[in-house]
């Protein structure tokens, strides 16, 4: 009788245990692969004469993201979306409305070099 138990005892913590690690693992698989149900932060171009920007030293390639922007914007978009954009800056899709895009104003955060078209 006491077999039994111990049995069932340690078949129900390999059960509980398999569940407590492949429980996450599903659960992330199916919420970033299959459903993409998460944000990116995509750069488009800037007009400083009629926008604030952001701005950044790209004196230094080493300095600047492959994009080479120095002054640019940002719009957060969902990434079920990003597969509708033509480039990695999704800006005419932003801009037609084909998709829902968030832009993110210079300054939101702290540390943020903006220009300003004023000055």
């Amino acid at each position: 009788m006491k077999n039994i138990q111990t049995l069932l005892t340690s078949r129900a913590f390999v059960v509980v245990a398999l569940l407590a690690f492949a429980l996450p693992i599903v659960l992330s698989f199916y919420k970033y692969y299959v459903s993409k149900n998460y944000n990116y932060i995509v750069e488009a171009k800037c007009d400083s004469t009629n926008e604030i920007c952001y701005t950044r030293d790209c004196s230094n390639p080493d300095d600047c993201p492959p994009n080479g922007l120095s002054r640019y914007k940002q719009y957060l978009i969902k990434a079920y979306d990003f597969a509708q954009c033509a480039d990695n800056s999704c800006e005419e899709e932003c801009n037609k409305g084909k998709i829902q895009c968030i832009p993110i104003p210079c300054g939101s955060s702290v540390g943020d070099e903006c220009s300003n078209p004023l000055q």
